[in-house]
């Protein structure tokens, strides 16, 4: 256990740079043969770094408190509890950051595959090529990820999608409904539904 401005570093996945945490407070447990439970609270801040091979500059969480389990060394699921933040950063598709009261998130490999965010749930989508936005709300969020990028996402309870693209042929489109499911490809909105 560890308290006090607590610092801690460990090999990323393969083509990635090292996972940097930083909290108030850590605690490190192990479990059965190759597992081990990290606690971290007070203004918890994990960096993932880059994947330059998949153009990914930057990935990152915070929350006030995380809970996370390692299986050989590699993070294979995460639990953000009070202000939860998670956030890519590519070249090509641009910024996705996400927000709730909680969020879980699971790996495989050491790479994301799904979030389930609950709690004023956020979902939001900025291309860097054309200047395009989306927002997706609900009670819960349900996000499918590939290559630190959104490629589904499905919002349940007093759901809502709002997405605009900016310049001479600027479009705008809003859902909102019980449920709402989005599908990007290329960082671009491909089908949205209500």
């Amino acid at each position: 256990r560890l308290g006090g401005n607590v610092r801690s570093r460990w090999p990323g996945e393969a083509g990635s740079d090292s996972v940097r945490a930083s909290a108030d407070r850590m605690s490190i447990m192990s479990g059965r043969e190759g597992e081990q439970d990290l606690s971290m609270a007070g203004s918890v801040s994990l960096d993932f770094g880059s994947r330059p091979e998949a153009d990914v500059r930057s990935r990152s969480v915070s929350g006030d408190s995380v809970w996370s389990r390692l299986i050989d060394g590699r993070l294979a699921r995460l639990e953000v509890i009070g202000s939860a933040r998670v956030q890519y950063c590519t070249g090509t598709d641009g910024l996705a950051a996400l927000s709730a009261d909680t969020v879980r998130i699971h790996l495989a490999g050491g790479i994301t595959d799904s979030l389930f965010l609950t709690g004023s749930a956020l979902a939001r989508q900025v291309s860097t090529t054309d200047s395009v936005e989306s927002r997706v709300t609900g009670d819960m969020l349900v996000v499918r990820v590939r290559d630190d990028r959104i490629r589904r996402l499905g919002a349940i309870g007093r759901a809502s999608c709002e997405h605009a693209s900016r310049g001479e042929e600027g479009e705008a489109i809003t859902l909102t409904g019980d449920t709402v499911s989005i599908s990007f490809e290329g960082g671009k909105l491909r089908h949205a539904g209500a």
